[in-house]
């Protein structure tokens, strides 16, 4: 008779000590399998419906399935997001496509031309929805050098614009003073070099005055009250030939008519140039 012996008892594994934390749960079987719940401990929220991880069962289909799909974008190029596609897929998609992680990588220098022109805090808002919107450095860039040249059309624009209008201003003057353009000029120059805040307020009218030809008119006019009133007495002609000066002046029509409103100021430099004349005269 054989002796077939008693069973082996079980293994039974010692109870852990009292005060001993558990290890992290694992949701891979011994077998390879895929325990319940690893869909939400591992897959994004909006990709846990996707109906592929139904197929997927164990580590072996888990692998062959992502070998399968790696051989589908290598032959067929990067798959498009849907519309149901969550956000984690769509970032995916951007960044195989070449936009960065964050907004903040965009490279997008101000040209130091232009630093007056751009707000930081409207870049910074550029950036952040040009990555919203899945931008690459290469659009990005191509973006930039449009609004670039944008800014540098409109600073153009603005120049002529100016140039223009400065020039407008010289005729209308001209036009209303006449021969006194020159004389009037220099006042103007006087009144506000010598009565303006020295610095921004000064520069500011000087460079003003010349763009507004009502500006210019009206402290032509108070120039002109000075002279007439001798606040103003040391006027010295630009015109480097007093008597040619002298004889256009005397030929004018602001001269020859009593009546015209120039013709006090143009009498009063007419006698001033005289006494220039008398003056050098007797110094010579």
């Amino acid at each position: 008779m054989v002796d077939i012996g008693q069973p082996a008892a079980p293994v039974v594994e010692p109870p852990a000590e009292p005060g001993t934390p558990a290890g992290p749960q694992s949701f891979i079987n011994e077998d390879g399998t895929l325990a319940e719940g690893w869909r939400d401990k591992y897959v994004p929220e909006d990709l846990r419906r996707e109906k592929i991880y139904d197929a997927i069962k164990d580590l072996p289909t888990a692998f062959k399935t992502l070998g399968h799909q790696a051989k589908l974008v290598g032959r067929k190029g990067i798959l498009l997001p849907t519309e149901a596609s969550g956000q984690s897929e769509w970032d995916t998609f951007h960044e195989a496509l070449g936009r960065p992680k964050t907004a903040e990588e965009y490279m997008m220098e101000v040209p130091e031309e232009h630093t007056d022109y751009f707000d930081e805090e409207l870049i910074k808002e550029a950036k952040g929805m040009f990555h919203g919107l899945g931008f690459n450095q290469r659009q990005v860039d191509t973006l930039w050098e449009f609004e670039k040249k944008r800014a540098a059309t409109t600073d153009k624009a603005l120049d002529d614009f100016e140039a223009q209008e400065k020039s407008e201003a010289e005729t209308a003057l001209r036009n209303k003073w006449g021969t006194a353009y020159d004389e009037n000029l220099h006042l103007v120059n006087r009144m506000i070099s010598e009565n303006a805040v020295e610095g921004e307020e000064r520069d500011y009218l000087l460079a003003e005055y010349g763009n507004d030809s009502k500006l210019a008119g009206f402290l032509g006019n108070i120039a002109k009250k000075f002279v007439e009133h001798k606040i103003i007495t040391d006027i010295e002609t630009p015109s480097s030939d007093l008597e040619s000066r002298k004889k256009e002046l005397l030929n004018s029509k602001a001269y020859l008519d009593a009546n015209h409103p120039d013709h006090k100021s143009v009498a009063t430099q007419v006698r001033q140039i005289f006494e220039q004349i008398a003056k050098m005269q007797t110094t010579g």
